[in-house]
C-alpha cells in the first residue's frame, strides 16, 4: 500500500515541467490593457485551452521586463461568467488541475472556469532548484543552538544561490501581492469585466490581496481553508500547533472506540515512539534516515491532514513494536525541481534572530499542544526561511476587501493545515465584509468536491452568492471512519 505523506501548506516536489522566461519587448502592454489571450489546445487537455499571459516581472516597475503567466480555460456552453480558482500550496498547478478535470462541482455546466499557475509555479517561471540540495535541507530535527541555526542558515543560502541561478530574475518577485496583480492582468486579457475567485489553501492569500486591491472587480470570492496573513512568526507556530493538537485529539478518540485501529491507545503509543526516535531506536524511514522526533510528528501531521485516520494508526503501530515503516513506489526526483516552498518567505517575515527565539516559540506552542508539541507543518514553513535571501516584499497586514458581496470563508474546524482559529481572525478583521461558515469536520480537500452540502455551500455561493449557515450540522468522515 503506497501512503503519501505530503505537508499540508508547503506542497509535494514536483518536476519542473515547463519554464516561463524573463523577456523585455519593445512594445509591452501598459498597467492598465493587457493584449488579449491567444488560446491554443491544452496537451492533453481534453477541451481545455492554453495561453500565456505577460506581466511586469516587478510591478513596481511596470514598464520593465516582463514574465509570463500560464493559463487555462474550459468554456462553457452558454457562460454566465468567469470564475477563477487559485490553487493552493503554495506549488500546485492550477493549469495542471483544469487539465486533468473536466468539470469543477457541475460549474462548468454555467461559467467559464479559468486557472493558472501563479509566478514561481508551474509553467510560470517556477521556482527550480537542485532536487538533492532540497532534500538534504528537509529538518530532521529542530535547531534549539545558535550553532544549528547557523548551519541552517548557510544551508538555506547555499541552496537559494543554486535556484537563484536556475530561476533567473524572478526569484525575488513571487508574492501573493504580485500575484494577485497578475490576476488582474489576466483577466483583461481574458476579456473578463469581473471575475468570481474560488481560493483554496495557499491560494486564499492571493485571493484575500486581489479583494483588496481590485475588489471594484470582484464578484465574490469563496476562501475554502484559509490562511491567515496578519500572523506574526509566533501566533503562526502557536495557532498551528494547537490545531494539530486537536486534530490529534479527534483520531485518538475515533481510535479508542474503532476496533479497525491498530492501535489501542494513539497517545501512549505516540508517546513511546517519540521517546524510541529520541534514543534513535526506531530504525530508518525510506530514504534511509534514521527516524527523529521531528519526522515522526512530521508523518502524522501529514496523515492527519489527508486525513488517513486509519493509517496513522498503522504508522504508529507499526513503529510501536519495532517493524520497519515502508511505502511502496518509486520516489527518484529528476535533477532540478519546482521547489516552491520559499514563496512563503515572500509573504511572511519568519526571520530568528537566535537559537533563544526558536526555543520561546516551541515553548508556547507546548504550552497549548501538550501532546504533539509542536506542528511539522508550521515549523518547516518557518525553518525554510531561515538564510533564504528574497526579500519580504508582501509583509503581514490585515486583511481588506473591497468587493461589494461579503468573501465566503468555508473552513473546516479540525483542519490542522489551515487552522479554525486563522478564518475566524480573517473573518473577525474583515468585519461585514466577510461571512464565516465552519464545519464539523476534518478535512483540508477542496470542498467544492467534497459530497453533499459541502459541495452545495461552495456552489451555491459560486453560482448565485447565497451565503450557508455559519454553523451547519454536515460533515464528511475521513476515508474508511465510521463516526
Amino acid at each position: 500500500m503506497r501512503i503519501h505523506t505530503v505537508l499540508a501548506l508547503l506542497t509535494p516536489l514536483v518536476a519542473v515541467a515547463a519554464c516561463g522566461t524573463v523577456t523585455t519587448t519593445a512594445a509591452r502592454p501598459k498597467p492598465s490593457v493587457a493584449a488579449p489571450a491567444v488560446w491554443r489546445a491544452c496537451p492533453g487537455g481534453q477541451g481545455a485551452e492554453c495561453a500565456d499571459v505577460a506581466v511586469p516581472l516587478d510591478w513596481s516597475e511596470p514598464d520593465g521586463p516582463v514574465i509570463e503567466i500560464a493559463v487555462a480555460r474550459r468554456k462553457a456552453p452558454k457562460s454566465e461568467g468567469t470564475i477563477v480558482y487559485l490553487p493552493g500550496g503554495p506549488g500546485q498547478s492550477g493549469v495542471e488541475t483544469l487539465i486533468a478535470s473536466k468539470e469543477f462541482g457541475g460549474l462548468e455546466r454555467r461559467y467559464d472556469i479559468v486557472s493558472l499557475d501563479p509566478r514561481g509555479v508551474g509553467a510560470s517561471s517556477p521556482l527550480t532548484c537542485p532536487a538533492g540540495q532540497v532534500m538534504a535541507l528537509g529538518p530532521e530535527r529542530l535547531p534549539t543552538t545558535d550553532a544549528q541555526l547557523r548551519e541552517l542558515r548557510q544551508a538555506t543560502a547555499a541552496l537559494a544561490k543554486a535556484c537563484r541561478k536556475a530561476t533567473g530574475p524572478a526569484f525575488d518577485h513571487l508574492d501573493s501581492a504580485s500575484a494577485a496583480q497578475d490576476l488582474d492582468r489576466v483577466r483583461q486579457a481574458i476579456g473578463a469585466d469581473k471575475i468570481t475567485i474560488y481560493g483554496h489553501s495557499y491560494g486564499t492569500l492571493p485571493a484575500q490581496e486581489y479583494a483588496a486591491r481590485f475588489g471594484q472587480r470582484l464578484r465574490g470570492a469563496v476562501l475554502d481553508g484559509v490562511m491567515d496573513h496578519s500572523l506574526d512568526r509566533r501566533t503562526f507556530t502557536v495557532s498551528a500547533a494547537r490545531a494539530l493538537e486537536e486534530s490529534f485529539g479527534q483520531f485518538a478518540t475515533w481510535c479508542v472506540k474503532d476496533k479497525t485501529c491498530e492501535v489501542d491507545d494513539p497517545v501512549a503509543a505516540y508517546r513511546r515512539v517519540l521517546a524510541k526516535a529520541e534514543r534513535g531506536k526506531l530504525g530508518k524511514d525510506e530514504n534511509g534516515r534514521a527516524w527523529t522526533p521531528y519526522t515522526v510528528t512530521a508523518t502524522i501531521d501529514a496523515m492527519l491532514f489527508t486525513p488517513s485516520w486509519p493509517a496513522a494508526g498503522m504508522f504508529l503501530n507499526t513503529l510501536d513494536k519495532g517493524r520497519p515503516w515502508r511505502t511502496d513506489g518509486d520516489d527518484t526526483l529528476p535533477k532540478r525541481i519546482n521547489h516552491a516552498d520559499p514563496i512563503v518567505c515572500q509573504d511572511y517575515a519568519m526571520a530568528y534572530r537566535d537559537a533563544a527565539e526558536i526555543k520561546a516559540d516551541l515553548a508556547a506552542a507546548a504550552a497549548v499542544a501538550p501532546t504533539v508539541r509542536y506542528s511539522p507543518n508550521a515549523m518547516k514553513a518557518v525553518l525554510t526561511c531561515q538564510g533564504w535571501p528574497a526579500p519580504v516584499r508582501n509583509p503581514q497586514r490585515a486583511p481588506a476587501s473591497k468587493a461589494t458581496a461579503p468573501l465566503l470563508l468555508l473552513q473546516s474546524r479540525y483542519d490542522n493545515a489551515t487552522p479554525v482559529a486563522w478564518a475566524s481572525n480573517v473573518a473577525r478583521q474583515l468585519g461585514k465584509r466577510a461571512h464565516l461558515t465552519v464545519l464539523p469536520d476534518w478535512t483540508h480537500a477542496m470542498k467544492l468536491y467534497n459530497k453533499g452540502c459541502q459541495a452545495r455551500y461552495a456552489a451555491g455561493y459560486l453560482s448565485s452568492l447565497t451565503l450557508p449557515p455559519a454553523n451547519p450540522a454536515c460533515t464528511s468522515t475521513p476515508p474508511g471512519v465510521t463516526l
